[in-house]
C-alpha cells in the first residue's frame, strides 16, 4: 500500500520536484539552484483538480486571494531576472500530480 502523508511535505532539490499532492496539505520544495524561469505543471488530466500555489515566501492557500491558480493540464512558467527565491508553496483541495523546476 502507498505512503501516506499527514503533515506539510517539505523537500530539498537542486532543480525539479515531481510528486501528488495530498489533498489539503502544503507541499513545500525548496531550491538549491536559484534559476530565473520557475515552471510550475499541473500534471492532473483534465476533469482532475485545480493546484494552487506561492513562490513569495507565504504558504499557498486553496482559492485564497495572492495565490496563483492551475487548472488541470495547465503549465505556467515565470520569469524574474532578479532570480527566484528558493522556495514554492503548493496546496490543493484534491490530489494532483505536480511539477516544478528552476531554470
Amino acid at each position: 500500500m502507498g505512503e501516506h502523508r499527514f503533515d506539510m511535505a517539505a523537500y530539498s532539490v537542486e532543480t525539479a520536484k515531481h510528486a501528488t499532492l495530498v489533498a489539503a496539505t502544503e507541499d513545500t520544495v525548496t531550491f538549491t539552484h536559484r534559476g530565473r524561469t520557475l515552471v510550475i505543471r499541473n500534471r492532473d488530466a483534465s476533469g482532475g483538480d485545480t493546484l494552487y500555489f506561492r513562490f513569495d515566501g507565504t504558504a499557498a492557500v486553496a482559492a485564497a486571494d495572492n495565490t496563483y491558480v492551475l487548472t488541470p493540464g495547465q503549465t505556467i512558467a515565470v520569469d524574474n531576472n532578479g532570480g527566484f527565491p528558493a522556495a514554492i508553496s503548493l496546496i490543493s483541495a484534491g490530489t494532483p500530480d505536480y511539477s516544478t523546476e528552476v531554470y
